[in-house]
Formats: C-alpha cells, structure tokens, sequence
C-alpha cells in the first residue's frame, strides 16, 4: 500500500476532471447511479462570480481608488439574480468602513456562492460516506458493472464505475457538503 498526499489528489482531480462540463456530468451520473427517480437539479446560487472576485480583491489590496467609489464597483459587481444571497451581500460590503474591511467583506460575499446538486436518490449511510464516495477508486461499482456484463444485461446497474464522482465537486469549489439520508 502507498500513500497519497492531498495536492496528488487535486492534480489526478484536475487530470481526470478536465473541464467543468465533465465535473457536472459525472454528478449527475451519481444522482442516477443513487437511483433517482425524478432527475437530477442543480442550483447555482452566485452572487459574486470569480472574475469580479479577483479582480475587486486586488483593486482592494491597491488602494488606489477612493474608498466609496470601490464600494460602488463592489455592488455593481454583484448578481441581484442570486436573490437569496444579494441583500446579505450589499449589506457586507455597504458596511465596510474601510479596505480591509472592504477585503472581508468580498471574502465573506464569494463564501456565499454555492452550486448544489440534487437528487431523490437512496442516499448513503454513514459507511457508504466513509467507505466509499470519500474514498477514490472504490470496486464496488466496476464489480456491479461487470456483473451486468456477464449476465448478459442490456444496460448495466450504474453509470459510473471509476469512484471518480467526488473529485468532480473538488474541481467546481473549495468546501464541499454532503446532505444525505438513507432510504
């Protein structure tokens, strides 16, 4: 046995997972691997997107421009269409009364992003957590898999058979939270 290390990981994440068209395929595959009946959703909720992140963080950082006419840049920047997320958001950065509490603000404003991706499926257990979606590389599908194979079935049991799916959510953010209940 060998050992991995976190950053081998992210970079077989980056390598396997090579675009984020493939990441949410491969979660949409595990919603219907978990067997959903009614599909699969998926939620984008961005108030700040990446770009405008970077780029309001650094003007921050710069100091160059006035302080309110930042503010102003920063609301701008913000999606009014993440409904849930924009009062919270111009409220963080109306409050700002300085750049570094400017700087927190942004920080806090892009914590609030999250894309969530649901299904009505079986859910996992506990071991099903530990054992299996959090461990990379798992058997337990390419065995059901082949087992459809060799007794001849149409269509095989799952999609996904590699246990690549949680490396999917490592390339589409930073913190990843799993709502789960067996059925």
């Amino acid at each position: 046995m060998f050992k991995v290390t976190a950053r081998t990981v992210l970079e077989l994440g980056s390598e396997l997972i090579s675009s984020d068209v493939i990441a949410f395929y491969e979660l949409v595959k595990n919603g219907f691997d978990a067997g959903t009946k009614s599909g699969v959703e998926i939620r984008f909720d961005i108030v700040l997107g990446l770009r405008s992140y970077s780029s309001l963080r650094n003007r921050t950082q710069e100091q160059e421009v006035p302080l309110d006419k930042l503010k102003t840049r920063c609301l701008s920047e913000l999606d009014a269409g993440a409904a849930s997320l924009y009062a919270s958001a111009k409220t963080c950065i109306s409050s700002a009364k300085s750049y570094e509490e400017l700087f927190s603000a942004l920080e806090e404003v892009y914590s609030l992003n999250s894309i969530r991706v649901i299904d009505s499926g079986t859910g996992m257990s506990k071991t099903d957590l530990t054992d299996k979606f959090l461990v990379i590389g798992t058997p337990s599908r390419k065995i059901a898999v082949e087992r459809s194979v060799a007794e001849g079935k149409d269509k095989p049991d799952f999609l996904g058979e590699k246990g690549l799916g949680r490396l999917s959510a490592m390339r589409l953010g930073d913190t990843l939270s799993i709502t789960t209940a067996r059925r």
